[in-house]
């Protein structure tokens, strides 16, 4: 079994010292959907927007579905020295209800952690990028 995978130990014990991980060398930057976590999930929204301040209040409604693709490929999310991990929102207003209109709307996160050497004065050298 290759040491990316996780289906067996979704919740790792992860040694710290001052914050960085210790014990996972063999983790992250695998190659995408092969290692690490994604979850795909699904939500329905529902919002109004109401100016109080106007003689004539107009008010905003929206409501529909949004669908998420997350992936995670990092070492340690929490202070991740190398890896990537990327979200992809779509999120669908199909106009009906009370709906002001429909409208569609994509989103992407995508995060890179490269870890590069490190100093005899340092603790982790990390080069991040966020798109």
């Amino acid at each position: 079994m290759s040491p990316f995978k996780s289906k067996n130990n979704i919740l790792p014990k992860i040694k710290l010292r001052r914050g960085i991980a210790e014990n996972r060398d063999h983790i992250g930057g695998g190659p995408p959907f092969y290692s690490r976590q994604t979850i795909i999930r699904t939500e329905l929204f529902y919002a109004k927007w109401i100016t109080d301040r106007l003689t004539e209040p107009p008010s905003i409604n929206t409501n529909g579905l949004r669908f998420f693709l997350e992936h995670d490929n990092t070492d340690y999310p929490k202070n991740p020295p190398r890896g990537h991990a990327f979200t992809a929102t779509t999120s669908l207003d199909f106009g009906l209800a009370n709906s002001t209109q429909s409208w569609n709307a994509l989103d992407f996160d995508y995060k890179h952690y490269a870890e590069l050497r490190t100093l005899s004065w340092m603790s982790q050298r990390v080069l991040a990028f966020n798109a």
